[in-house]
């Protein structure tokens, strides 16, 4: 028995020391009251993944990458976010600048 433990153990260790990403490059998909409090609101319009217009599809889907809030269109954006982070947060910042301009 002990040696299962040691040995899940050390695969766990393992497979932790393999992480690269800080907490910071973590997408939060799913953000608690407390997390987005803390973030930064991007206040985009439009949805980077899909394109739409947010609120099309019922209310913002809020999700936290780099201490910043994007907000998505619908349920089934986040996991696409996921996928490419950076591409979606330079979108969704692009977008908020030219609203600025």
């Amino acid at each position: 028995m002990k040696k299962i433990i040691t040995l899940v153990l050390i695969t766990v260790a393992l497979a932790c020391a393999g992480e690269t990403g800080s907490p910071k490059d973590t997408v939060i998909i799913k953000p608690s009251k407390e997390q987005l409090a803390k973030a930064t609101t991007l206040n985009n319009k439009i949805c980077p993944v899909s394109k739409d217009k947010i609120g099309k599809m019922g209310l913002a889907i809020p999700v936290i990458y780099k201490g910043k809030i994007v907000n998505l269109c619908c349920a089934g954006c986040p996991a696409e976010f996921a996928k490419d982070p950076e591409k979606f947060l330079k979108i969704a910042q692009d977008e908020v600048a030219k609203k600025a301009k």
